[in-house]
C-alpha cells in the first residue's frame, strides 16, 4: 500500500509503469497520459507531480470535509434531524452548500490576480492587481443557517467556482 505522497511520485516517475495510452482508463491520470504525455506536453514527472496534486487536493479535502460536516451537523442535533427526516433531497443538496459555506478546509491561503479591471463591493481592483488571501468563506463567529432558511445567495463560494456555476 502506498502511505506516502513520496511513494505516489516515484510510483508514477518510474518508467517500468506502463503508460498506456493505447487503451487508457476512464480516469484523470490516464487522460493526461493520453493528451499530455503521448504529444510530449508533459513529462512523466510531470505527470507524477500531477497525479500528487490531485490525491492531495481530491482526498484531503473531501475526508477533511466529511469529518467537520459530520462534526458541525452533531454540534446541532435539529438542523441533522431536520435533513435526516425531513424526505426532501433539496434539503441535502442546501446542507451541503452550507457547510461549504460555513466551513473552510483548505490549508493555503491563494492569492489570485485580476486579470480585468473589475469592482468588488465598491472598491476598484485594477488588472494584474493580487487580492489579499481569503480562507474563510463566513466570518468567524457567524452561525450555521438551518436547512429551511436556505443558502447563502451566492452558491461555492468555498471552492472558487461562484462565478462559472452562480
Amino acid at each position: 500500500m502506498v502511505t506516502r505522497y513520496a511513494d505516489v511520485r516515484a510510483l508514477l516517475a518510474d518508467p517500468r509503469v506502463s503508460v498506456d495510452v493505447a487503451e487508457p482508463g476512464d480516469d484523470v491520470l490516464s487522460r493526461l497520459a493520453v493528451e499530455q504525455y503521448r504529444t510530449g506536453a508533459m513529462t512523466r514527472g510531470e505527470i507524477a507531480t500531477m497525479g500528487q496534486l490531485l490525491l492531495v487536493a481530491g482526498h484531503d479535502t473531501t475526508a477533511n470535509m466529511i469529518a467537520l460536516g459530520t462534526s458541525v451537523l452533531l454540534a446541532h442535533p435539529e438542523q441533522l434531524a431536520a435533513i435526516r427526516d425531513g424526505g426532501d433531497p433539496a434539503l441535502v443538496a442546501g446542507a451541503v452548500e452550507e457547510l461549504l459555506r460555513y466551513l473552510s478546509i483548505t490549508h493555503t491561503e491563494a492569492r489570485r490576480v485580476a486579470r480585468e479591471d473589475l469592482v468588488v463591493g465598491g472598491q476598484v481592483i485594477r488588472r494584474g492587481r493580487r487580492s489579499p488571501p481569503f480562507r474563510r468563506p463566513s466570518p468567524t463567529g457567524e452561525r450555521l443557517r438551518s436547512p429551511q432558511e436556505g443558502t447563502r445567495p451566492i452558491p461555492y463560494c468555498s471552492t472558487g467556482s461562484a462565478s462559472r456555476r452562480a
